[in-house]
């Protein structure tokens, strides 16, 4: 790698090998414009929303560009960008999962031909290899790219699955190999459990190799919390869009760099006014609506604490809830609540999962708006009766035995769990992925 390709590697994207404090994870926003003037709406855009400062690095994604093999064209975009914005620049020809493009350029030869002869003359800070043309290919064009001063990120995405743990290792170890500045991994995610896998294996990568940049990260509406996420796991960049996403579930780079400001502050911009938000986060809802699953989630996500205030009376008691129910009554449990309720405001930081019927004493609800935000979720009848219906642990329910029941109840708390309430989301329909990432639009839009 020559001098100058380092040089870029260095001062965009940290390794947890370096000693650069604090660390800062890079922001790199696609360019999707089809033609010259799609790429000066979007460069507009980066600038008239103040969001130029967002960003640490731009990817002009020249698949999507329709004159992509006709040089003259290509230069002139390269001028268009460079004059619009100062950022970094990566390069990419995505036919990983195009198949249409990946007919176009049938073979390695071509696609070698492809980025020799059209990106590299373009003197991109960074060019984006694929490593499904094999590792010959990668090697070729890696040393290619190094040699006109241009660093590499050597990706590898899969748009139909997450592989298995082992053959995620395994696709890691043998891209790190490679001499690239960067090895990424992107894959399709279909539940938290495949997203939660990749990010496993994005970390146990990075503690493997802690002189080699990682990104990784995984697409799809189930999956958008994993872009957050793989900031504290280690990734040394993330996606985010202007616009229009460049996969699916991308987040926009507002929201991105206000996040990561508050969960990097010592790494933000010291001028950059960081998004204040609250120390405690209490969530209320109904039964079975998802509070402990989203709470945990939240929590992760912001390096707060998980708090749920049904562990806190039986802490309290010495008790089960069904214990406490069948030997005290409901009034007791309910005395238990509020004062496990208060317990919350010694400590800030942390998101609090509450029971069903907290909001049921006004004195909880006006507890709750002083000392935190509170997230109401919503959920239907019916879906509580499909989540908890057979449930022992729920005394409540004994006394509900069909949906009507379920939804008398509903409806006369309703107006309890609105009125006091900061932000709503629905639990219908909706992976806890998609819920937390809403909250997180609301937590981080300024107002």
């Amino acid at each position: 790698m020559t001098a100058s390709a380092k040089s870029t590697a260095s001062t965009i994207f940290c390794t947890t090998s370096e000693s650069v404090e604090p660390r800062r994870t890079a922001i790199i926003v696609p360019l999707m414009g089809r033609n010259l003037e799609q790429l000066t709406q979007e460069l507009g855009e980066l600038q008239a929303a103040g969001k130029s400062g967002a960003a640490d690095c731009l990817e002009w994604r020249l698949d999507h560009f329709d004159r992509a093999f006709l040089p003259e064209a290509c230069q002139q975009a390269r001028l268009l960008i460079s004059q619009l914005s100062p950022l970094p620049l990566i390069i990419t020809y995505r036919t990983d999962g195009n198949p249409g493009l990946r007919q176009r350029l049938a073979t390695a030869a071509a696609y070698s031909a492809f980025i020799l002869d059209h990106v590299l003359p373009l003197k991109p800070s960074w060019v984006d290899i694929e490593y499904s043309w094999g590792p010959d290919t990668a090697a070729v064009l890696l040393s290619a790219c190094h040699q006109k001063g241009s660093s590499v990120i050597l990706s590898y995405h899969d748009f139909d699955r997450t592989p298995a743990a082992a053959e995620l290792d395994k696709q890691f170890q043998q891209m790190t190999e490679l001499p690239a500045d960067i090895t990424k991994i992107v894959t399709t995610a279909a539940s938290e459990s495949d997203y939660r896998r990749l990010l496993m294996a994005g970390q146990q990568a990075v503690r493997l190799h802690p002189s080699r940049a990682c990104i990784f990260m995984a697409m799809g509406e189930a999956a958008r919390v994993s872009r957050f996420l793989a900031a504290s796991c280690g990734s040394a960049a993330v996606f985010a869009s202007l616009v229009t996403e460049s996969a699916a579930g991308q987040p926009q780079v507002g929201l991105m760099r206000s996040y990561l400001d508050f969960r990097e502050p010592a790494a933000a911009d010291p001028e950059a006014c960081v998004t204040p938000v609250p120390s405690r986060i209490y969530l209320t809802g109904f039964m079975g609506s998802g509070k402990s699953t989203l709470g945990a989630l939240l929590a992760e996500l912001l390096g707060y604490q998980f708090t749920d205030t049904d562990d806190l009376v039986c802490q309290l008691a010495g008790q089960t809830i069904p214990q406490i129910f069948s030997q005290a009554g409901e009034t007791a449990f309910r005395m238990l609540e509020q004062q496990a309720l208060q317990e919350t405001g010694r400590q800030a930081e942390q998101v609090i999962a509450t029971g069903g019927g907290i909001v049921l004493n006004p004195a909880n609800r006006r507890f709750m708006r002083q000392h935190g935000c509170v997230i109401h979720i919503d959920i239907t009848a019916a879906e509580v009766y499909r989540r908890i219906r057979g449930d022992q642990n729920r005394p409540i329910l004994a006394q509900l035995q069909t949906p009507a029941e379920i939804e008398q109840l509903l409806q006369a708390r309703q107006t309890a769990y609105l009125s006091d309430c900061d932000f709503t989301v629905q639990a219908d329909d909706r992976s806890v992925s998609h819920r937390a990432w809403e909250v997180l639009i609301y937590l981080f839009t300024p107002r």
